[in-house]
This record gives structure tokens, C-alpha cells and sequence, in this order.
């Protein structure tokens, strides 16, 4: 499959395989939007 430009939005992505699939799909070349609840850790860049 294909994801070079593609745009993925990822819910949960703050942790575990949320994170994770994020970091996987960047590193197939797509652009992802990570939606993430947490007031009570910094947000981290997971590129």
C-alpha cells in the first residue's frame, strides 16, 4: 500500500499503539494528525 502524501488522522496517539502506529505511518511517508487527551504530560513531537 501506497501512503506516500497521504493524510492519516490517528486518535489515541499520545501512547502505546497509538504512538506507535503513528511512527510507523510517518515513516512510510504519510502525514499524520495526532489526536491525543492529556493535561497532564507535555506534548511530544512523535516524528
Amino acid at each position: 500500500m501506497n501512503l506516500h502524501n497521504s493524510t492519516i488522522l490517528i486518535t489515541g496517539g499520545g501512547s502505546g499503539l497509538g504512538a506507535a502506529t503513528a511512527r510507523l505511518l510517518t515513516t512510510a511517508g504519510a502525514y499524520t494528525i495526532v489526536i491525543f487527551s492529556s493535561l497532564q504530560r507535555p506534548i511530544t513531537q512523535h516524528a
